[in-house]
């Protein structure tokens, strides 16, 4: 039975009020967005009133609406959502990465209503994957990021270890399980580049004060699902009304940590910064292209190359892109975030991540480009398969005649 959950109903009245009580703050030194030194701020400000309102609704359905932990989830195993041709083909490639390393944990994948077609699931399912579809299990329509939370919920395991599609785990990551922050806290969280604004409203609606954390970057969550129930469902709570929460939060990645901030439920934060890794731009229009986030393990060796700005579908054969890492100095003072977008050729654009002050740039360790070739050549085999050109035709002939 799928995991079920009820709308606050304290919040179901605030629907009609002036963009929820939320209002734009549309001075221009506090824009939208990140600023040079590490800051993500937010446009969107809300009065007293719709704060208590929505710390009441949270509550209240903490309370009286969280369904009871269901006895049949057991063992381990690892949660993706992929479908389509872009998430699929990162799936593919990220399962293939995962098997290669000698990790035997079940997969599941899910994906949206006719996002997979029956070839496809018959070959995944000789990687042990099972294929969930999000509407067999979803009461009511989801959309976008809330898939993940929900994914999670109702997984077939106890305990979880969520990877995005686009993200390549380096080694066989079932040793985190039996790390001693996750028995410890059960839940382990990754960090983003960024730290939530002080006068963020998420602050005084969830009751907390961690103003120097870093945001959490959900490309890789690990989570003992019995353990942090009720954490999770408060997250999937926030996911659901994402209509007024994204307006604080930059889509479902702090929905977790905030989730489980308000309920004081503990967790682990990996305590080695996130770097980035990229390549040399385009007949040099961009000197550096970062296209991927580098995430550590607890030991701070480099285990996730979540390559979020260059997904697999678009990339060459041949084409090398994880280069250089950059990174920030244990120590530095000078912290400089570059969001641009740079013109190209025939009138394209391309949005450029970069980073700049007191960094380091290193090489990757020859193992890890072992990796990325490995990643090309699965690649090459998959666009080279004949069910991978049928199901791009079956796509194709979905998508025009819905």
């Amino acid at each position: 039975m799928p995991v079920e959950m009820k709308p606050g109903g304290v919040y179901k009245n605030l629907v009609n009020q002036d963009q929820h009580g939320a209002k734009k703050n549309m001075n221009k030194e506090k824009p939208d967005g990140f600023d040079s030194s590490g800051i993500r701020f937010t446009r969107y400000e809300a009065s007293e009133e719709l704060v208590r309102n929505l710390k009441e609704s949270w509550q209240s359905y903490v309370s009286q609406d969280i369904p009871a932990y269901p006895g049949h989830f057991s063992d381990q195993g690892i949660v993706i959502c992929g479908g389509g041709i872009r998430y699929f083909t990162c799936a593919w490639v990220s399962i293939h990465l995962l098997r290669n390393s000698g990790c035997a944990l079940p997969i599941e994948l899910w994906y949206m209503d006719e996002e997979l077609n029956e070839e496809v699931i018959m070959e995944l399912q000789a990687l042990n994957v099972v294929c969930k579809n999000v509407d067999h299990y979803a009461s009511s329509p989801l959309q976008g990021y809330a898939i993940k939370p929900f994914a999670i919920l109702n997984s077939a395991f106890k305990e979880v270890l969520f990877i995005d599609a686009d993200n390549n785990c380096l080694a066989d990551p079932t040793y985190l399980f039996d790390t001693e922050d996750y028995k410890k806290n059960g839940a382990v969280f990754w960090p983003d580049f960024w730290k939530t604004d002080i006068g963020n409203p998420i602050w005084k609606i969830v009751d907390a004060t961690d103003y120097e954390e870093y945001e959490q970057e959900s490309g890789q969550i690990l989570i003992h699902k019995e353990r942090c129930w009720a954490a999770l469902n408060l997250c999937m709570y926030f996911n659901q009304q994402r209509d007024i929460y994204y307006q604080f939060l930059l889509g479902d990645k702090d929905t977790f940590k905030f989730a489980w901030k308000a309920l004081q439920q503990p967790y682990s934060m990996i305590a080695t910064p996130v770097a980035f890794c990229g390549y040399a731009g385009e007949l040099n229009t961009i000197p550096y292209k970062g296209i991927a986030m580098v995430q550590h393990d607890l030991q701070g060796r480099i285990l996730f190359i979540h390559q979020n700005l260059m997904k697999w579908d678009v990339v060459k054969d041949d084409e090398f892109l994880w280069g250089k890492i950059k990174k920030f100095k244990p120590d530095a003072k000078n912290r400089l975030f570059i969001l641009e977008i740079v013109k190209l050729s025939k009138g394209r654009q391309k949005l450029v991540f970069d980073i700049d002050g007191d960094i380091s740039v290193e090489n990757f360790l020859e193992e890890i480009l072992e990796k990325e070739k490995l990643c090309l050549a699965v690649l090459k085999d998959l666009r080279t398969s004949g069910f991978y050109l049928r199901f791009i035709l079956y796509l194709y002939q979905t998508r025009l005649r819905t």
